[in-house]
C-alpha cells in the first residue's frame, strides 16, 4: 500500500476528523482513508460530493 504524509495540517482540521472517526469507532487515519476512498470512487455511483451529507454535520 502507498503512504501519504500530510504536513502542516491545521489543528482544527485534525479535531474535525476526530469527531466522525470516534462516531465510526475507528482511528483518524482509518477515517481519512475512508474519506479519500469515498472521494475518488466512480462519481456515477455517488449521490453526494466530497464534503457533503454526513461529513457536513461532523
Amino acid at each position: 500500500m502507498a503512504q501519504l504524509i500530510v504536513l502542516n495540517l491545521d489543528e482544527h482540521v485534525k479535531l474535525r476528523l476526530q469527531q466522525p472517526a470516534a462516531l465510526h469507532a475507528r482511528s483518524v487515519e482509518a477515517e481519512v482513508r475512508a474519506i479519500l476512498g469515498d472521494a475518488v470512487r466512480d462519481p456515477a455511483n455517488q449521490s453526494t460530493g466530497l464534503g457533503t451529507a454526513g461529513r457536513a454535520s461532523a
